[in-house]
């Protein structure tokens, strides 16, 4: 079975403000994060948060919330919490709360090139990889030891023979925000799950 970890503890440091708090199309930025996740074949949701609200709405659809009690250092301690509390799942895809213009489908692609090649997905969009990744049930324990500000780039990097990169052509739905510039770009979009 597979997995779904949203990673929504970061501190919004380039945002000056929490941005997952922040409305996109209509409803705060993390509440697509949590959306998507609901809606991928998975049998497993957990949100790595800080946030009590957050956590509170997440565990209100069934996810499980999973404090990250070292955000502060960097992604990496929360992709670890989140690896921390996976069960046998086969495979898990880490999303970052960040992106909302992520696509149910996308993500599908991922997962079942995961399943299918017993390999770490890795997106790639115009040449370059970049999330959400999901990454097979033996490399849970080395996502669950991380620290500071290596997320699960840092496990995929040396393992290269152990990925498969995924190529989309829509960068658009792989874009992160992460200034208020980029918020401002995007705040009255459309998008879909």
């Amino acid at each position: 079975m597979r997995a779904a970890v949203v990673l929504a503890a970061g501190f919004s440091r380039r945002m000056g403000t929490d941005k997952l708090l922040l409305e996109v199309g209509g409803a705060p930025m993390y509440r697509h994060a949590l959306r998507l996740a609901a809606a991928l074949p998975v049998r497993t949701c957990i949100v790595v948060t800080n946030h009590p609200a957050i956590a509170r709405e997440a565990e209100a659809m069934g996810f499980a919330a999973v404090p990250s009690p070292r955000a502060g250092e960097g992604m990496g301690c929360s992709v670890a919490a989140g690896a921390a509390a996976l069960g046998s799942e086969d495979c898990a895809v880490f999303l970052n709360a960040d992106q909302p213009f992520l696509r149910a489908e996308t993500v599908k692609t991922l997962l079942d090139a995961c399943e299918t090649q017993g390999k770490i997905a890795v997106p790639v969009v115009e040449g370059v990889p970049c999330s959400p990744c999901v990454f097979p049930q033996r490399f849970y324990g080395e996502l669950a030891a991380l620290s500071g500000e290596m997320g699960g780039k840092a496990v995929w990097k040396r393992h290269p023979a152990g990925v498969v990169r995924v190529r989309f052509a829509d960068a658009a739905a792989f874009a992160d925000v992460d200034t208020r510039e980029q918020y401002g770009s995007v705040r009255n979009k459309d998008f879909m799950i």
